[in-house]
């Protein structure tokens, strides 16, 4: 009778393990909150990144600060078993090195390492048929969009720039998910090198001649400005030549590599549609 007992503890304690692997999960980036939000497990999330907006029901956890500034003390306060952060954080490890919590890491550059993500997450957290699921619904998503494309057009989308002054003005590459994104919505990225975010000037602007101008602001309200602010910045700009040209967008979710991307395509879609 002993030994069926202590074999019936052994088999709860295992099954209860592959049930719920992870039960105190610490989410470093806002989309990896955001996928396991998705997979319907959120009540395992116990602390989330500083910039974590969405959604509402995961913004009350409590903010361990970034992996670049991780706050220590709030982490170890809450006895996370995992974090879930990505491959360039090279702080945490060397931060919780002597800690007993599972530091999971995942490359989110492209659409195929986003959705690569949500399946190794649903496989950690046990949620296999779930992520299966959202992939599915994902790439059914993007490939309506790509078939929905009618005309493409040329375009610029400036990542970042000096308010008020257009300098240092960084634009959107290619090899990551946003250009992957308004390729497959209809848009023909004016920039043909390799970077990812290529610095360029005004002559770049005249010696291409973009059909739309997409700015991407997604903290627009936190720095103080409005939309008609950036384009008021535009007329000045080399004469106005290209104020007519641009679109600002400020939701933030354009910039999260998450569950969402098909948003982001759509956006880019409505976008590259209009007609003024």
């Amino acid at each position: 009778m002993k030994n069926k007992s202590r074999l019936f503890f052994l088999f709860f304690i295992l099954h209860s393990f592959l049930l719920h692997p992870y039960d105190r999960i610490v989410t470093l980036s806002p989309a990896l909150g955001e996928i396991v939000f998705s997979l319907g497990v959120s009540n395992r999330i116990v602390g989330i990144s500083s910039y974590t907006q969405y959604p509402k029901e995961i913004t009350k956890k409590t903010k361990v600060g970034t992996f670049y500034t991780l706050n220590y003390e709030i982490i170890m306060a809450l006895k996370p078993d995992a974090i879930f952060t990505y491959k360039e954080d090279l702080k945490t490890e060397e931060i919780l090195k002597n800690q007993p919590i599972k530091i999971f890491k995942f490359k989110h550059r492209t659409i195929k390492d986003i959705l690569d993500s949500i399946k190794e997450i649903g496989d950690i957290l046990n949620k296999k048929k779930k992520a299966k699921e959202l992939i599915h619904s994902i790439k059914e998503e993007l490939e309506k969009i790509k078939k929905s494309v009618k005309k493409r057009k040329k375009v610029i989308v400036i990542i970042a720039r000096d308010r008020d002054f257009f300098k240092n003005i960084y634009i959107l590459g290619n090899g990551d998910f946003l250009s992957e994104l308004l390729r497959d919505a209809g848009g023909d990225n004016l920039y043909r090198g390799n970077l990812l975010y290529p610095k360029v000037s005004g002559e770049f602007f005249l010696k291409n001649n973009p059909d739309l101008i997409i700015e991407l602001i997604p903290d627009l309200d936190q720095r103080g400005f409005t939309k008609k602010d950036v384009l008021e910045e535009w007329k000045r700009f080399l004469n106005g030549k290209f104020s007519k040209k641009v679109k600002i967008i400020t939701e933030p979710y354009m910039v999260i590599p998450g569950p969402r991307i098909p948003l982001i395509a759509k956006k880019f879609l409505c976008l590259l549609n209009r007609k003024n």
